[in-house]
């Protein structure tokens, strides 16, 4: 009897603490979020919140290009619209309610509430989503399309796709989160000049530049030279080629309001130009530093806005021309070698590459063949001294050629770093080369010298 009683107590209780729970916590029902729309048909997104439904705006223009003309009219990036499409579409939940007089509840009122709108062309609306600023939990969200009192409880992280990474209650919608950080996309097959300037002290170096020479006779036939003389190897058109991917690799890490301060671009550090075929110019202007996140200011010719580009972004982009330095630079060739001679002061070895077939000989051809150059040198007073006591030396007489080719490389290391000097004997420009090169080259010369026969011993 008195377990019954307690039985049935227990259950009012039950029921009486359920009727008690907050709306926005009570489960009515599970359904999938069939949030589809076609997104062909979308020529302009509008999101805000509460009364300020504009607070950005991102419009597809007569190109079909993303722009954004509450952020100067900068490039939007698409990716990051095609991602919030995904994450509506594809978004799951349940059912939370659907009494239109419980929407303030979940602050899912048209005053308070985020909202997202997709437009076509005339301005029509395609579908349009209202997200509660009242976070449940972390990547899930209280929404409902326009026009419907049905509450969702939705496993997606909305906010973060449409920018708002505080807390949404606070915080509102940032046109700058929607900018474009790719400084350029250029194609890489119209592109027929590169020029690349540094500035230091009012002094301009150019660090690179080539361009794409075209067969008169036959269109089909191109080819990219160095422009600047005395460059001591050949460009690689593969790797100019793939440099340029260089602008989808290393984006921006923001993008700011031109007219903000002066960004430094009156006494710039550094420069790159792009002619495209159609004789299109892109300049790539480097200013001051920003002293908040220690990038560089960075002006794109065309873009209203100005980008803050990370120091090891603009690293990758500030390269002299042995970047385009192909494999080999050498072009040595074992078949068509007639004999190296390798000198260091410790000593000096020959080899014939064609007919000595040793390991230690392939090895080695294999690191003349691999010989790596990190860099060019600008300094005119940064020299290889010919009587320092300390230069190595490899000489490469090939078949039925008078002349032989030297590779001269200083033996000491230069002043604060793991590289050493190298040159060429035809008065080109001074490069650097890696320690392991010189290792490579210079490090064993002992393994190269021919096996010394012991003479037979009498029995």
């Amino acid at each position: 009897m008195i377990i019954g009683v307690l039985l049935a107590l227990l259950g009012v209780a039950v029921v009486l603490k359920k009727q008690q729970q907050p709306a926005e916590l009570t489960t009515e029902e599970f359904i999938p979020l069939k949030f589809s729309f076609n997104t062909a048909k979308v020529f302009r997104i509008e999101i805000g919140k509460g009364k300020d439904v504009k607070a950005v705006e991102i419009v597809k223009n007569e190109s079909g290009a993303w722009i954004l003309p509450t952020f100067f009219g900068a490039r939007a990036d698409e990716k990051k619209i095609q991602d919030l499409f995904k994450a509506i579409s594809d978004a799951k939940g349940e059912l939370r309610s659907k009494d239109k007089a419980l929407l303030a509840d979940f602050k899912l009122t048209e005053d308070v509430a985020y909202s997202v709108s997709f437009l076509d062309a005339a301005g029509t609306p395609v579908f349009s989503l209202l997200i509660g600023p009242k976070i449940p939990r972390y990547a899930y969200a209280f929404i409902r399309k326009a026009g419907s009192d049905q509450v969702f409880y939705a496993e997606t992280d909305l906010f973060g796709h449409i920018g708002v990474f505080d807390d949404p209650e606070k915080s509102k919608p940032q046109s700058d989160y929607w900018a474009s950080l790719i400084l350029t996309d250029p194609k890489a097959d119209q592109i027929d000049e590169l020029t690349i300037k540094r500035f230091k002290d009012k002094r301009e170096t150019i660090a690179s530049h080539v361009r794409r020479e075209t067969d008169p006779n036959d269109l089909a036939k191109k080819w990219w030279k160095y422009e600047r003389p005395g460059i001591p190897f050949s460009p690689d058109a593969a790797k100019i080629k793939e440099f340029f991917n260089v602008f989808g690799s290393r984006p921006a890490s923001k993008a700011l309001d031109p007219k903000a301060r002066d960004y430094g671009f009156s006494a710039p550090t550094w420069q790159m130009k792009l002619h495209q075929d159609d004789g299109k110019d892109v300049l790539l202007t480097a200013g001051a530093e920003d002293l908040v996140t220690k990038g560089i200011y960075m002006q794109v010719s065309n873009e209203p806005v100005v980008f803050v580009v990370p120091k090891y972004s603009l690293s990758d982009m500030d390269v002299d021309d042995s970047k385009f330095f192909g494999e080999n630079p050498l072009a040595v060739d074992n078949e068509t070698i007639e004999k190296i001679f390798i000198h260091s002061p410790s000593g000096e070895v020959d080899i014939s590459p064609k007919t000595d077939k040793r390991d230690a000989v392939t090895r080695y051809m294999d690191n003349l063949k691999g010989l790596s150059v990190l860099k060019l040198v600008f300094d005119p007073k940064v020299k290889i001294m010919p009587d320092s006591g300390q230069l190595n030396w490899i000489e490469i007489k090939k078949e039925g050629s008078p002349k032989t080719s030297f590779l001269d490389v200083e033996g000491t290391l230069l002043e604060g770093s793991k590289e050493y000097l190298a040159g060429k004997r035809d008065g080109t420009q001074f490069f650097v080369i890696p320690e392991s090169s010189f290792k490579n080259l210079f490090g064993n010369l002992d393994a190269l010298r021919p096996a010394v026969e012991k003479p037979a011993t009498k029995s």
